[in-house]
């Protein structure tokens, strides 16, 4: 499991992008995963969880797997 790389601090938070720094911490991601023997890449709905992960899953030929209940939640207590 992996945290999405750094993203944009304005915006939607469902549709957030990846800033460059993230983008290439997504790449670090992927050069270390690359050859783990990942078979399946699943995300949260959220683009910048999508994005962290989209390298990864190519580079290995798979698609990303989307559940929307893996989508950040606030808890209070």
């Amino acid at each position: 499991m992996v945290r999405h790389g750094n993203s944009q601090k304005k915006g939607n938070e469902r549709i957030r992008d990846l800033t460059e720094k993230g983008k290439l911490e997504a790449q670090r991601i992927t050069d270390v995963l690359k050859d783990e023997g990942i078979n399946s890449v699943v995300s949260s709905p959220y683009t910048r969880s999508i994005l962290n992960v989209e390298p990864l899953a190519k580079q290995i030929r798979q698609e990303v797997l989307l559940f929307e209940n893996l989508k950040e939640r606030i808890f209070f207590g």
